[in-house]
């Protein structure tokens, strides 16, 4: 006898040390999907909360001043056992300099959202983001 469970809804956690842009994101990610939405606008603890949060995608600001931080916490992420698995959405606006970084953007299998963005592409990527973790 096959029984449909029904599936956990997803999480997602966004850290970004705008707070008009983390309203934003949680408001369409919520109303347009219906996902459980944690944010922070703690960039420098942006490790610790997606660690503590484990949730099923995490969608990080990269910002050029601070790229090296950046890129450190997504190095973090990956080599923890306990978030190596969760998937990454980068959001940046000078895309020019997170492209010139590919090579890491490969190691670290993260995607790129490139701002501005229209809702239906920020949508689209976390779905797919989804897939591989909530698959039947």
């Amino acid at each position: 006898m096959n029984v449909d469970c029904p599936k956990s809804t997803p999480r997602v956690a966004v850290v970004n040390q705008d707070s008009a842009f983390l309203t934003l994101l949680d408001t369409l990610l919520v109303e347009e999907s219906g996902y459980i939405v944690s944010t922070s606008a703690d960039a420098n603890g942006a490790y610790t909360f997606v660690k503590d949060l484990q949730p099923d995608v995490a969608i990080l600001d990269m910002v050029l001043q601070n790229a090296d931080r950046d890129w450190r916490t997504v190095e973090l992420l990956r080599q923890d056992p306990a978030t190596g698995r969760i998937p990454i959405i980068l959001c940046a606006a000078d895309t020019y300099a997170v492209c010139q970084r590919q090579k890491r953007t490969d190691e670290f299998r993260v995607e790129i959202l490139p701002k501005p963005f229209d809702i239906d592409t920020l949508l689209n990527m976390v779905g797919q983001a989804l897939i591989p973790h909530h698959a039947v």
